[in-house]
């Protein structure tokens, strides 16, 4: 009697959203996605400081189509695209958006020269530009000897894998894009919403906003502290200090980026055996 030569090949049940992207993003074999602060705002030798955050406000789901490129970016191949089926449920979690959304969303990337994009059937071809919307080629922060600016900035993967990217609104996510951004040097920031407009080209009303979301999700700290003001009316004025906590903090994002690097260098080191 032959024997089953299938034996033990069985189909395999799909993978539910939540797990496809965690699937995707532990195909980048990083933690984390870098960014540079170019996005957030300007250097300031330049006369404005305002960057792509004006736009980001009002793109809609074309802000998480963003940032998840970016995250994604090791793992995007033009010879093996990712399915707009599969966008659908990477951009929308546990409740998946229309293609439609997915194609308006790096339609508006596409415009505000964020992304190269190409349809290939039912696949999307996407690769990331510079971050600062010139449309300039797209080279990974850190990767260009020399390069000149005010560095990068990382989001963990977190971000997604643990469901804020989901739960939060346009302008929670716009407030954490700022505190990783104002928090690579030190671990508290100082941006007073009555700057949100100066500094960044968002209302002072989007960054009040964003505050209330990160403290509701139990993402920030807020320290009030008095200082000297000669010429107010009591003589002191307030400053709020802000700090992101867990997985966002200065020291975790740190320890996750001393993590990589030793990474790196045990398997340089075990190419050299």
């Amino acid at each position: 009697m032959t024997s089953n030569p299938f034996a033990g090949l069985n189909d395999e049940v799909a993978l539910a959203p939540h797990e496809l992207l965690g699937e995707f993003l532990a195909d980048t074999k990083r933690e984390y996605a870098k960014v540079r602060k170019t996005a957030i705002q300007q250097p300031k030798s330049s006369t404005t400081r305002p960057s792509m955050l004006p736009d980001l406000v009002r793109a809609g789901k074309a802000l998480d189509a963003w940032l998840l490129t970016l995250a994604l970016e090791p793992v995007l191949s033009e010879s093996d695209p990712i399915s707009i089926e599969a966008w659908t449920h990477l951009l929308g979690g546990k409740a998946p958006i229309s293609e439609a959304s997915v194609s308006r969303a790096f339609s508006t990337l596409q415009r505000l020269r964020l992304v190269e994009r190409t349809v290939a059937g039912r696949h999307i071809v996407v690769r990331p530009l510079k971050e600062d919307g010139s449309g300039d080629v797209y080279r990974r922060p850190g990767s260009i000897k020399g390069e000149i600016g005010p560095g990068f900035f990382t989001i963990p993967h977190a971000y997604w894998l643990d469901g804020y990217a989901t739960r939060m609104n346009t302008p929670g996510k716009i407030a954490i894009l700022i505190g990783l951004a104002e928090t690579t040097q030190k671990p508290s920031f100082e941006v007073p919403t009555t700057k949100a407009q100066a500094w960044y080209g968002i209302s002072e009303r989007t960054l009040e906003r964003g505050y209330q979301e990160l403290s509701d999700e139990k993402l920030i700290l807020v320290h009030r502290q008095r200082i000297r003001a000669k010429r107010s009316a009591v003589g002191t004025t307030t400053i709020y200090h802000r700090a992101l906590v867990d997985p966002f903090s200065q020291e975790a994002r740190r320890a996750a980026q001393d993590k990589a690097t030793a990474n790196v260098r045990f398997a340089m080191q075990q190419k050299k055996k």
